[in-house]
Order: C-alpha cells, then structure tokens, then sequence
C-alpha cells in the first residue's frame, strides 16, 4: 500500500555522461523516526540543503531531457552551482507503480551560491 507514502528516487549518476547500465539509482520511502532497519532493509537520510526544485511531468524516459536541461542549461545561468549530494525526486506520479508510463515529480537538486 504505496499510494499514501511519500515516494523518492535519489540520483546517483548522471545519465547523460554515465551508461544507463551503469548508473545507481535508489528507490525509496518516506518512514518515521521509530522505523528499524532490517539486514534487507536499510535506512537513510536525506541530508538538509539549499535546492532548486523542478516540477516536472513525463513519460517514462524523459527524466534525462529534465537533468540534461538542469544541468547544461539552467545551472550554468543560474549563479548557483550543483553540491555533491545527489539529486532526489519526490514522486506524486509514480510510472513504476502504474500501469501507464507517465510520472509527475518534484526533482530537487542540491545547490550552493557561486
């Protein structure tokens, strides 16, 4: 039962320089504070940051047209610059979980000023 938790997906890699094949992606859900960690199961935080944040709706596929967007043509005029941490998405539409291809998301992308 999905449909009432907050769903994330964290971005390790960079589709467009890194293969599809080769980048990590992480699929997530929100849990409380109480929540205990399995050996199967682990648990992570999202570590507090300054974001830009990208409302975005697509079909499965097109995540790369946004990053590629966020990173060659937004940031680079924006007078910020990406931070290490990973990029994250919360999803309101989850393609993965669907029957169709569509997905909407917030993509948020951990910044700093230039």
């Amino acid at each position: 039962n999905l449909d009432s938790t907050i769903q994330i997906g964290a971005f390790h890699d960079n589709p467009v320089i890194t293969p599809y094949q080769d980048c990590q992606y992480v699929a997530a859900i929100e849990v409380d504070e109480s929540f205990i960690p399995t050996n199967s199961i682990s648990k992570n935080e999202i570590e507090e940051s300054l974001c830009a944040v990208f409302h975005y709706e697509g079909i499965f596929g097109e995540a790369v047209k946004l990053m590629v967007y966020i990173y060659h043509f937004w940031l680079p005029n924006s007078g910020y610059e990406a931070k290490t941490l990973p990029p994250y998405a919360i999803y309101h539409k989850n393609h993965f979980l669907e029957k169709n291809d569509s997905f909407v998301v917030d993509f948020y992308v951990p910044i700093s000023v230039v």
